[in-house]
């Protein structure tokens, strides 16, 4: 019995730090930043919204689709540049992401809110282990597109 207690105790306490390192810190660091509203991605650089978490991206912003990537890697790391209009921008600093919602080879961006006329707000992605990943799919699209 104290064996099996203990060995209770030991996976709800690895329960328990695997919940908060994944799910609870990045949750706090997000509320941490702070917030930028209006933001028009065709005028506005990335690097002026380092210490931001919240977007609220400007009326008739939207994805585009057409560019649209995946990098796969056990899952598979989608990527969307986030657009204003039809306007051409040198480059794209803003891109709505999404796992294992595309196939990877073509532009096939259907992730969460991408039909969603009305979302045009994003969160900062918070999880370092993911970031590398989504990364090298931004890339690739960048070299695909010649971005």
């Amino acid at each position: 019995l104290a064996a099996t207690l203990i060995l209770a105790w030991g996976y709800a306490f690895w329960l328990g730090e695997t919940n908060y390192w994944h799910n609870v810190l990045p949750g706090i660091e997000l509320q941490a930043l702070g917030s930028r509203y209006n933001v028009d991605p065709s005028t506005t650089v990335g690097e002026e919204l380092m210490d931001v978490g919240t977007v609220l991206f400007s009326k008739g912003t939207k994805l585009d689709f057409n560019r649209s990537m995946g990098f796969k890697n056990v899952d598979t790391y989608c990527v969307a540049p986030i657009v204003m209009g039809n306007t051409t921008v040198p480059s794209y600093d803003f891109w709505a992401i999404g796992m294992d919602c595309c196939s990877g080879g073509t532009a096939d961006f259907h992730c969460s809110e991408y039909q969603n006329p009305h979302a045009r707000a994003g969160l900062r992605l918070m999880r370092e282990d993911q970031r590398a990943f989504y990364r090298l799919a931004v890339e690739q699209a960048e070299a695909a597109y010649n971005l």
